[in-house]
């Protein structure tokens, strides 16, 4: 199962640092969701970050940054979505395209992504009141619905119920408050290994 770590949107301290570590120790796919930074703010942790973990980097805003650093792809959200064609054009064959959804009829509506999040599948640890839409029979009958879609889940994501994530069906499971709530992040990040590992 493909797990992706999102940052968090609220100032997190040595976040370069953590984020370099995470990539040392294993995380194949970091979406930048950085949505009160400004164009420079999101350049410099990108800075920060080494050059050989760009690849695995997708952005949420600036989409101009991807080719000037070589990133691994771009990520649609509900402040991009009027720009989603002309971003899509812009992506190369080695980056992703990816979007937001909060209900499987508007996946089922969308074609062209190489992967979808769909959320809120828990009640948010990051978003209070941002409570679960699905029941678990919900989930599987619109994961069997749209069973060519590459779809992963977000929202209350957290080593617990990753299990139970992937006996879903989904295919992937993306964390935000699933790691940066946690006192320390790397800690946590070696939990989460460990539970997808005995699932393997």
């Amino acid at each position: 199962m493909k797990i992706i770590i999102i940052t968090s949107d609220k100032p997190i301290q040595n976040e370069a640092q953590h984020i370099t570590e995470l990539f040392h120790l294993g995380l194949q796919r970091l979406h930048l969701r950085k949505p009160h930074a400004s164009r420079k703010e999101v350049e410099e942790l990108i800075l920060q970050l080494p050059i050989q973990f760009h690849p695995q980097i997708v952005l949420h805003q600036f989409p101009e940054l991807l080719k000037q650093y070589q990133l691994g792809g771009f990520h649609i959200t509900q402040y991009n979505k009027h720009q989603a064609d002309e971003i899509k054009l812009s992506i190369a064959a080695h980056q992703s395209i990816s979007i937001s959804c909060h209900s499987f009829e508007e996946i089922n509506k969308l074609e062209g992504y190489d992967y979808y999040f769909i959320s809120p599948v828990y009640n948010s640890i990051s978003k209070q009141g941002y409570e679960s839409n699905f029941t678990k029979e919900e989930l599987m009958k619109g994961l069997e619905a749209n069973a060519t879609k590459n779809i992963v889940a977000l929202g209350g994501v957290n080593y617990e119920n990753l299990k139970e994530i992937s006996t879903i069906g989904f295919y992937g499971a993306a964390l935000l408050g699933g790691i940066w709530s946690a006192e320390n992040p790397i800690e946590e990040w070696n939990k989460i290994k460990k539970a997808t590992t005995l699932m393997e």
